[in-house]
Parts: C-alpha cells; sequence; structure tokens
C-alpha cells in the first residue's frame, strides 16, 4: 500500500480546507449578522429610551416621536428576530413600554425601573 505523493496530499489537504470553509463561512456570517443585529437593536432602545426621559415633563410621552419611534421598532423587531439574543433585547424595549404603560408624564417609581432595565439591557443580564 503506498501512501501517495506530497502532491496528493496537498490536494487533499486543500480540498478538505475548501469543504470546511464552505461548511462554516455561512454559521459565521449569519453569528456576524445577529451580532449587528443587537448591536442596533440596543442603541435604538437606549437611544429613544434616554431622550424620552430626557422630555418627560414638557412633553406628552405617548404623543412623543421617541416613544412612537420606540413601539414600532419593538413591534417590527420582534416579528422579524430570529434568535434568542435578539428576542431577549426586544423584551427589554417591550418591558420598558409596558412601565410606560399609558403614562402621560413618568413618576420617580417609572423611571427608576427602566433605568434597571437599561442597566440589565447594557450589561446584558438576562430577564
Amino acid at each position: 500500500m503506498q501512501s501517495g505523493s506530497l502532491a496528493d496530499w496537498v490536494t487533499g489537504i486543500g480540498e478538505l480546507l475548501a469543504v470546511s470553509v464552505a461548511l462554516f463561512l455561512p454559521y459565521f456570517n449569519r453569528r456576524k449578522t445577529i451580532i449587528t443585529w443587537n448591536t442596533r437593536a440596543k442603541k435604538m432602545i437606549l437611544r429613544s429610551v434616554k431622550k424620552i426621559i430626557k422630555v418627560n415633563g414638557t412633553d406628552d410621552i405617548q404623543t412623543n416621536e421617541d416613544f412612537e419611534n420606540l413601539s414600532l421598532f419593538v413591534e417590527v423587531y420582534s416579528i422579524i428576530a430570529t434568535s434568542a439574543s435578539t428576542i431577549n433585547i426586544i423584551t427589554y424595549g417591550d418591558e420598558i413600554l409596558d412601565i410606560i404603560g399609558d403614562s402621560s408624564k413618568l413618576s420617580d417609581l417609572q423611571i427608576k425601573e427602566i433605568q434597571k432595565k437599561i442597566t440589565d439591557l447594557k450589561t446584558g443580564k438576562q430577564n
């Protein structure tokens, strides 16, 4: 039994590497896409909530553009989210919207609860 020439071995190893890349590249690309989506979702939620808290008392929250954008964003993202990590992030946005409820002005307790959710979202703490 012969072990083959060096050229055969190099060809075999090259083919093995090509198949490995073809099999695992979609996985890594999908993972990168999910990380990008999660980063964008966090930024959108954090930016909107920060603006909502900032205008608290000077504007009716229910008619505030940032509140409406956050509501729409959470609604749409919850439909298209496919990974558990993205769904978890969107859940934070939904919980913040629940805390706000139909208030036109946030109470100190609501603001504290929202700030806790923000801290949990930033640290990645599970609900």
